[in-house]
């Protein structure tokens, strides 16, 4: 029987009684969920990354009034799922909506959206952590990304969305809704340093919000909240190229949010938070993509959408419907079939797994 530790991060303030971060033992032949821990103590926990190799978790607090979110720290038990808190730190900008280790574990990039005006400080877009056995230490790099985009409403300032390391762990990309851009960096021990040759720079009002890395390492696949679409990218390492744009057509805007790619390279999946769907893509030889089916997301807002380690199935944060959706998936077709609500929590945001 395969399973997998799996965490579900909330939009719950802390105040001393409510839960807000938590760990579930995930069956991946029924697709079911068994409870395991459960945490208070955190603010909005509304991204978590996993740094396998030291049992640890990173969350996010996403709190649009402070000036700077933070990071929290904690060791996870793999045979229980336990969790115990180790420390946090700032995010050096406000309202911290992403983060990302990097392959090789060396590093923690953290995504500030940015909601305080631009003229208050820190207001740095995005804050690299150097990762280690100790507690987790004050940023060893910042970036911060100026500049406004057509949509007045929406790209008035940077927006960081998404943190995404290469493959090799020396770039990291920072997805900013309000540019229209993901903003290259070297990442090292020495901070952040800008690279803007490998900047991926789209058409105005696309709202580029989060990127995935095919498994070739060579295409990445950026979704877009305000016009909704998928775009292909292509990276040699040495050089970037955007490609090709498919568009998730609908009558309004309906605010994309996740984008997953099957551990397989087969297909493409990418949340609908207004249409409350789960768009698929079947991806070719070229990296090219087609749509090939749309599914009800089972419940209202579809915030985060996340592939099982195996693939065999897809679970789904429904942030205003309070459950988390459980989807099969088949390998061959990328069709999906709703499996089961295994959990109802107060405002889901994020799934994230232990790979197995």
């Amino acid at each position: 029987m395969a399973e997998y530790l799996m965490f579900v991060g909330t939009q719950v303030r802390a105040n001393g009684k409510a839960a807000s971060l938590f760990s579930y033992r995930f069956d991946d032949e029924t697709g079911e969920a068994t409870p395991l821990d459960a945490i208070g103590g955190i603010d909005n926990p509304t991204w978590v990354a996993v740094d396998a190799r030291r049992h640890r978790l990173y969350a996010a607090s996403e709190v649009g009034e402070w000036n700077e979110g933070t990071v929290s720290a904690y060791d996870f038990d793999p045979a229980t799922g336990r969790l115990s808190y180790i420390s946090k730190q700032p995010t050096l900008g406000s309202t911290t909506c992403h983060l990302g280790v990097s392959p090789d574990g060396r590093f923690l990039a953290a995504a500030n959206y940015a909601v305080i005006p631009p003229a208050q400080r820190p207001d740095q877009s995005a804050a690299l952590f150097a990762l280690g056995d100790g507690e987790l230490a004050p940023a060893i790099g910042r970036a911060r990304q100026t500049g406004t985009g057509p949509n007045a409403r929406r790209q008035e300032r940077s927006h960081g969305h998404c943190a995404l390391f290469s493959p090799d762990s020396s770039i990291l990309w920072v997805a900013d809704l309000g540019l229209d851009r993901l903003c290259a960096y070297a990442a090292s021990a020495d901070g952040l340093k800008p690279m803007p040759e490998l900047d991926l720079v789209f058409e105005g009002g696309r709202g580029p919000r989060h990127a995935a890395f095919h498994p070739d390492g060579r295409t990445i696949f950026v979704v877009h909240e305000l016009r909704a679409g998928v775009t292909v990218c292509r990276f040699d390492g040495r050089r970037v190229e955007v490609g090709e744009t498919v568009e998730m057509v609908y009558p309004e805007p309906v605010d994309p949010a996740a984008i997953q790619v099957s551990a397989d390279g087969r297909h493409v999946y990418a949340s609908v938070r207004s249409a409350g769907e789960i768009v698929g893509f079947a991806v070719g030889e070229d990296r090219s993509l087609k749509e090939i089916g749309r599914w009800a997301s089972g419940g209202k807002t579809p915030r985060d959408a996340r592939l099982s380690p195996s693939g065999r199935h897809l679970l789904v944060a429904n942030q205003d419907a309070g459950t988390v959706a459980v989807f099969g998936r088949d390998a061959a077709s990328g069709e999906l079939s709703r499996v089961s609500d295994a959990l109802r929590l107060e405002r889901p945001m994020c799934v994230a797994f232990v790979p197995g």
